[in-house]
């Protein structure tokens, strides 16, 4: 390999070590993935469609006989950009301005979906009054209902008269309380 650095060439010398194997044979078994010694080719390597798994066998056409599986293995690894003796992948991000970093919120994104496709009847007391306070929707009422056996147990809060009739308010914590002794 030449002097000069490449996109790929700290991953390829890491894993020419551990083979034991030249760096462009190991680039050449790269270029026969369709992975070149270039900025496009490090995209491709770090593309979630290519996997350690591809690697590994492609490492293992190329060095079947020069090499031992786990090198291979630990190679690919080393290739795909992960630390194969560390405790786990390396992740890499950054907190800019003390706001949260974007994968955090992609995360609680995804835990609010999946709180959102959960059956109605698995929701938490407090939860079903606040659905039932905003909305007033039937269903959590029903759940309700069935949870207090047909007590009464919703407290509302006092208005001064502009709430519309049905629409006012509930006192969750009371209300909470009341469905608790109910059961």
């Amino acid at each position: 390999m030449s002097a000069q650095a490449t996109p790929l060439s700290s991953r390829v010398s890491k894993a020419s070590k551990i083979l034991k194997v030249p760096e462009d044979r190991i680039l050449e078994c790269l270029d026969g993935l369709g992975i070149e010694d270039s900025d496009v080719g490090l995209q491709l390597l770090d593309a979630v469609t290519t996997t350690t798994v591809d690697l590994e066998s492609a490492l293992s056409d190329t060095f079947m006989d020069d090499t031992k599986p786990l090198q291979r293995k630990a190679a690919a690894a080393i290739l795909k950009g992960q630390d194969p003796f560390g405790k786990g992948p390396k992740v890499k991000g950054t907190v800019s301005e003390g706001k949260p970093h974007e994968s955090t919120q992609v995360l609680e994104t995804v835990v609010q979906t999946l709180r959102d496709f959960r059956p109605i009847e698995q929701y938490k007391d407090r939860e079903l009054l606040e659905i039932f306070d905003r909305d007033r929707e039937e269903a959590a009422e029903l759940v309700l209902d069935r949870r207090a056996k047909g007590q009464r147990f919703i407290v509302l809060k006092a208005v001064d008269g502009n709430a519309d009739l049905g629409q006012e308010p509930i006192d969750i914590e009371q209300s909470l309380q009341l469905l608790k002794k109910s059961r």
